[in-house]
């Protein structure tokens, strides 16, 4: 498992519940970290028209994903790590403009052209320079 994958799991694998960690940290340590990731979404989210189709790369727990789709037309959250997209598919099941799919952002040839703005935030530190 790469490390982009370890940031959301538990020291046995197993991938912890939405607001118990964020980008590998806990909220209930450090809750300002939590809510600096949602306001640089708030941010991205001026930008966009209710119409739009919006990639979130490397969305992680979907929290950001989740928070786009309130202000776009459709929302598809990719992330690398397949059992994370599972997970985000149940959790989120409900919000008819969002679906989430497994997107390498480095092995997959990424199609841009179907989306009106692609968002990616707190992803490239996590990628190995060597790559």
């Amino acid at each position: 498992m790469g490390q982009t994958q370890k940031l959301f799991r538990g020291e046995a694998g197993e991938i912890r519940e939405a607001l118990s960690v964020h980008e590998g940290i806990t909220f209930q340590q450090n809750p300002f970290d939590f809510f600096v990731v949602l306001a640089r979404y708030k941010f991205a989210v001026r930008q966009l028209n209710k119409t739009d189709s919006v990639l979130d790369a490397g969305c992680g727990l979907g929290y950001g994903s989740v928070f786009l789709s309130e202000f776009a037309g459709q929302v598809v959250g990719g992330d690398v790590d397949e059992e994370l997209v599972e997970r985000n598919q149940k959790a989120y099941q409900d919000i008819n403009n969002l679906e989430f799919q497994k997107l390498d952002l480095l092995a997959d040839k990424v199609r841009l052209n179907p989306f009106d703005a692609v968002i990616s935030m707190d992803v490239i530190e996590h990628f190995d320079e060597s790559k």
